[in-house]
């Protein structure tokens, strides 16, 4: 599985789990992982995962930041990239953004994690994602 195509499976994976969560499921909002897990096994193999919410976070302000963050960290070059500050910054762009979603920052931050370092592996594949918001978007969520 490419760098890119992990990144939208993670992203898509937390909006589902979120979504339940955010929906009023008592039985799974304490738990981001059963929630996923539970929507995972109910849902169609083609069943749209995000619903309608894709577009909010495809539109939440925070991913701009984090597109920012990105491009900072490559404005050297990729081989300049320090890692671990850039995941330490995505982590607190992660943790800001539940908070102003009312989502738990923790579970935010665990089914997040792994995206700091795809993006590094897409923008070394591809450096043209980091050439507009727009590509970085669609890197990151897939197209519409």
């Amino acid at each position: 599985m490419k760098a890119t195509e992990m990144v939208r499976l993670n992203v898509t994976l937390f909006v589902a789990a979120a979504t339940v969560a955010a929906a009023g499921c008592d039985h799974v909002a304490g738990h981001p992982h059963q929630a996923l897990h539970a929507q995972q096994r109910d849902e169609a193999v083609s069943a749209n995962l995000q619903g309608d919410q894709m577009q909010v976070w495809m539109e939440n302000p925070h991913i701009r930041k984090f597109y920012e963050a990105t491009r900072e960290a490559f404005a050297n070059g990729p081989d300049a990239v320090d890692a671990e500050a850039y995941r330490i910054r995505s982590t607190a762009i992660f943790r800001d953004m539940a908070v102003g979603m009312k989502l738990d920052p923790n579970a935010m931050q665990d089914h997040l994690k792994a995206i700091p370092d795809q993006m590094i592996a897409i923008a070394n594949e591809d450096p043209s994602v980091l050439a507009s918001f727009d590509a970085f978007r669609t890197a990151l969520f897939g197209p519409l």
